[in-house]
């Protein structure tokens, strides 16, 4: 099994460059440079069920939340040999740990009531999985790949469970904002 290193990195795109490892666990994660911008690298390896169903969960979520402002979107996927990755926007700031002025609040609502109008929830919203900019006029959900998906279509995901869900995300947004 190949295990990717800052140095290695072009070996999933030989686009990408200035690897910057900033979390290990489950996933690997990584700051890196892909067309002159920062952008996010996560990585989940073979061996690691629970991450590579963490990146294509998230990837379908992204997928379906494209026009979402107040998330950090995907660039690309990848499926190679090393295990599952995606490429995602890269946002800077704070992890979100203190108060927030109305208007970001407002964008905060604003992103969870539209992942829930296209049936995304469970969003696991904390301080973590929130960024706030350094100017503090603005605030992304960066994580997502905790989410699950209502379709009245699939019934796996019961209409209970998606409202309960949804008023989870709620309290959370509310704990979120102390």
């Amino acid at each position: 099994m190949v295990i990717i290193t800052p140095n290695d990195i072009t070996y999933i795109d030989s686009e990408l460059s200035d690897a910057e490892k900033f979390v290990k666990g489950a996933l690997e994660v990584y700051r890196v440079r892909y067309h002159s911008n920062d952008c996010v690298l996560k990585i989940a390896y073979p061996r690691d069920n629970w991450g590579v169903r963490h990146i294509e969960n998230e990837w379908e979520v992204l997928d379906r939340a494209k026009r979402v402002s107040g998330i950090t979107h995907g660039i690309k996927k990848y499926d190679c040999v090393f295990g599952s990755a995606i490429l995602k926007e890269y946002f800077e700031g704070d992890m979100l740990y203190e108060s927030v002025s109305s208007s970001v609040r407002h964008q905060l609502e604003k992103t969870v009531e539209d992942l829930h109008f296209l049936g995304i929830f469970n969003l696991n919203i904390n301080g973590e999985n929130t960024i706030l900019s350094p100017s503090k006029r603005r605030a992304k959900i960066i994580d997502l790949g905790h989410c699950d998906i209502y379709s009245e279509d699939y019934g796996a995901i019961s209409p209970d469970m998606f409202s309960n869900g949804k008023k989870r995300d709620l309290y959370d947004l509310g704990l979120l904002f102390g």
